[in-house]
This record gives C-alpha cells, sequence and structure tokens, in this order.
C-alpha cells in the first residue's frame, strides 16, 4: 500500500500487532507512527495510536469490507471539511 494525501505519506509496510480493535487485528507502521485499525464499521482506518478503535483518521476505505492490502480497494481521505475519495492521491 502506497499512497501520499495532502503531502502526508500514510502507506508503506503494516505490521501485525497484538492488539485488537473492534474484534479484528491492527497494524503499524513503525516509520511512519501511522496505524491501520478497523472502526467497528466495516472500514479500515489509518490513524494516530490515539485514534485505533475509533473513527479519527487521516484516511480509511470507502466501502464496508474493502480490505486495505488488496488493490481494488478505494480510499476516502478528509479535507478538513468532507470526505473525498483518494482520486488526487499518486501511488509511487
Amino acid at each position: 500500500m502506497w499512497m501520499w494525501i495532502n503531502d502526508t505519506f500514510l502507506a508503506g509496510q503494516y505490521l501485525k500487532r497484538e492488539e485488537m480493535a473492534n474484534g479484528l487485528p491492527t497494524y503499524v507502521n513503525p516509520k511512519l507512527d501511522r496505524f491501520l485499525s478497523s472502526a467497528g464499521n466495516g472500514r479500515w482506518y489509518i490513524t494516530k495510536e490515539v485514534d485505533v478503535r475509533t473513527g479519527t483518521a487521516y484516511a480509511n476505505t470507502s466501502s464496508p469490507g474493502d480490505l486495505p492490502w488488496e488493490e481494488t480497494a478505494a480510499w476516502k481521505h478528509y479535507t478538513g471539511g468532507e470526505w473525498c475519495l483518494c482520486s488526487e492521491a499518486s501511488e509511487s
């Protein structure tokens, strides 16, 4: 998973952690101090550690059931006013 959103690199390699959130495993990207977790609504979120298990996020999968490690997963990001599809996000 590779993605830039608003000049913030959010993707890379996420490692599985012992901690669970909403019955699912959580993951960490130790280089970026970003976390990947489910908020319990079927979406996956890239967050800060304090926001694991919540709906607060930098980005989330746009459809319930999308898995973040699948290439077909679409992502949304928060612009400060609304959630937008990551069409402007560039992959590298």
